[in-house]
């Protein structure tokens, strides 16, 4: 299984914008990686997705699983 995760403080906006309120599949918890906090997705594949990094393998408590850091397309605000 894969583990999509997305970072709220380097993309606030589109995290908000994309995983929160146009997807809404984004679940609820964080994952920890290098220090840094995301939060997890399942959703493949992500319309949002711009790039990715693979982490490897990780235990994200349902055993060994597959952890992608997404990076997602900027949010433009419009006026």
């Amino acid at each position: 299984m894969t583990l999509y995760c997305v970072s709220p403080f380097a993309q606030k906006k589109e995290v908000t914008a994309y995983c929160f309120k146009a997807c809404g599949r984004i679940l609820v918890g964080a994952v920890v990686i290098a220090g840094g906090h995301f939060f997890p997705c399942r959703t493949t594949p992500c319309p949002y997705e711009k790039d990715n990094v693979d982490f490897g393998k990780g235990d994200a408590g349902e055993g060994a699983e597959s952890i992608i850091v997404r990076k997602l397309m900027p949010y433009l605000e419009t006026p």
